[in-house]
């Protein structure tokens, strides 16, 4: 989704994205399901996209690309997103003014996608490997950035890799 109004295949600042597995599981958010009751850190989880595989994200598998140092974006002069730059993915799930009004999120935070080193508290339930989880405020743990892929360890590879920092960040 677009909602930058930028039609090309850059990522910009307030573009909505999902994050989905070559294995064809979307990230989502679970912002009801407290793994730190009263802290603030909530559960994702990977669901499936099936056979009926949509294009358009839902809220909770949806996240909002934002500077994760507070500047402010322009949605009418997008402002891309590159390689190197640090970035926050915060939940569309979040409290606006109708879902509060109903009651669905009224006690629920702003929340962005964190992650931290494994220890005995911090760790994922079923595969015992680093967590990725929600959270409710803006920490060193909600800071991202996007880095070219290298699939093969040749020395071009590494300085494709080394140089893409600063350009922007295109999707197919």
């Amino acid at each position: 989704m677009r909602p930058s109004g930028n039609s090309e295949s850059i990522l910009c600042y307030g573009d909505v994205v999902f994050l989905e597995s070559s294995g064809g599981l979307r990230l989502a958010c679970d912002i009801w399901d407290e793994i730190l009751p009263g802290k603030g850190v909530f559960s994702t989880s990977a669901i499936p996209t099936g056979a009926a595989k949509r294009l358009e994200p839902v809220a909770r598998s949806a996240f909002v690309l934002i500077p994760a140092d507070g500047s402010t974006f322009n949605m009418e002069d997008p402002t891309p997103v590159t390689y190197g730059a640090k970035i926050r993915l915060q939940s569309l799930l979040a409290p606006n003014d109708s879902a509060v009004a109903t009651g669905l999120l009224a006690d629920k935070p702003v929340c962005y996608l964190a992650s931290t080193h494994k220890s005995e508290r911090m760790a994922s339930r079923l595969t015992n490997r680093q967590l990725v989880f929600m959270l409710g405020d803006t920490t060193p743990d909600t800071v991202w950035s996007f880095e070219r892929a290298v699939f093969n360890q040749g020395v071009e590879s590494a300085e494709d890799k080394f140089f893409s920092k600063g350009q922007p960040v295109q999707v197919p």
